[in-house]
């Protein structure tokens, strides 16, 4: 992976190298994915009064945040944004956030209306092991639309989506699948927060006795595909194989020989592909041809539009095939660090697998 989350462990009491309350760590994953300026969770004693420990906090943030910055700095405009928010609330605010906050130069900057957000699963640590997390760094437009797509900008359910199955895979060690799943297929990847973000555990993970991970992160407009290779590329220049394949995948068509697995991808994710009616059977025989009698599948929608969303539903239960279960995201999504800003939108999870014969 590219080295994008150094600085960024959390734990402790706040002191030593690397690692920062839990407080000032959430904040500095808020402001590394550009979360809304507004949203961000400022801490309360530093808008009250000046101290030592908030002095220490903030220098703790403003250096877990300039280690990504420096290669990978966010839009210029956030950064002015998040400038007045600091002057405007803190009692005191350190001079590093003024150096971080400035128009300086870095050593790859994104391309005009592009901008690098950054993106860490932390799991929680368990009694038998640390929590050992995974960051990626995706180049996405700053824009909502470009190009006529909305597959160059990162999604809040997404990054919900992301969050939850790496929790899955780093929950218990006595999951269904014990080192995890092999295979992954995502759909609709855009700038491929899931697909990654999930590469980048399974790699965590892996042991060289296991099966190799496959993850392919597909998509179809061109210039999204191109982006998303992007991506990939950015997060794996120092990772050794295996790494993601990218591929293009067109709902209206059958699977490509070359991506087709006998037995099924272990787990197909998508998040967000809900959006034109359609599509929508088209959608569902593409999951299907994914899906193998142990398979796994995990679609996150928001639900923008309540007919969609209820014809997708609807889709979904009819299919003989197919075992449903429904899980609000958000509700899982509770009290962990997400991106979480289209609150006005609900957030469901469909997890689909084969009916047994």
């Amino acid at each position: 992976m590219a080295s994008s989350g150094q600085g960024l462990e959390s734990g402790g009491d706040g002191h030593g190298a690397g690692r920062i309350a839990e407080t000032t760590h959430s904040l500095a994953l808020q402001i590394l994915a550009a979360v809304p300026v507004l949203r961000l969770d400022l801490p309360a004693d530093w808008c009250q009064e000046a101290t030592e420990e908030s002095a220490r906090d903030q220098a703790a943030v403003v250096r877990a945040v300039q280690d990504v910055w420096q290669y990978y700095p966010a839009a210029a405009a956030y950064r002015s944004r998040l400038l007045k928010r600091i002057e405007g609330t803190l009692a005191e605010p350190d001079e590093g956030w003024y150096n971080l906050l400035s128009d300086g130069e870095s050593t790859k900057p994104a391309e005009p209306g592009f901008q690098f957000r950054t993106f860490r699963h932390c799991p929680a640590p368990s009694k038998d092991r640390a929590a050992a997390g995974t960051s990626i760094t995706l180049h996405e437009c700053t824009a909502l639309t470009q190009q006529g797509t909305t597959g160059l900008r990162t999604w809040d359910a997404a990054v919900m989506l992301a969050n939850h199955l790496c929790d899955t895979l780093c929950s218990s060690p006595a999951r269904t699948c014990p080192t995890g799943p092999s295979s992954i297929l995502e759909l609709g990847a855009g700038t491929g927060v899931v697909g990654l973000l999930l590469a980048g555990t399974l790699n965590k993970q892996w042991h060289p006795k296991d099966a190799q991970p496959c993850v392919v992160l597909t998509d179809y407009h061109e210039a999204v595909l191109a982006n998303l290779t992007r991506n990939a590329d950015l997060n794996w220049t120092l990772q050794p194989e295996p790494r993601p394949t990218c591929a293009s995948i067109d709902w209206r068509n059958p699977m490509p020989a070359h991506l087709a697995r006998p037995e099924g991808y272990d787990w197909v994710v998508a998040a967000d592909v809900v959006f034109d009616p359609q599509l929508l059977p088209d959608l569902l025989d593409t999951i299907l041809a994914a899906l193998g009698s142990k398979s796994r599948a995990f679609i996150a929608t928001t639900v923008r539009n309540p007919d969609t969303f209820a014809t997708w539903c609807n889709l979904l239960e009819s299919h003989p095939d197919l075992v449903v279960c429904t899980h609000d995201l958000r509700a899982l999504r509770a009290g962990h660090v997400d991106l979480q800003s289209d609150h006005q939108f609900d957030v469901f999870l469909h997890e689909l697998t084969r009916a047994s014969p």
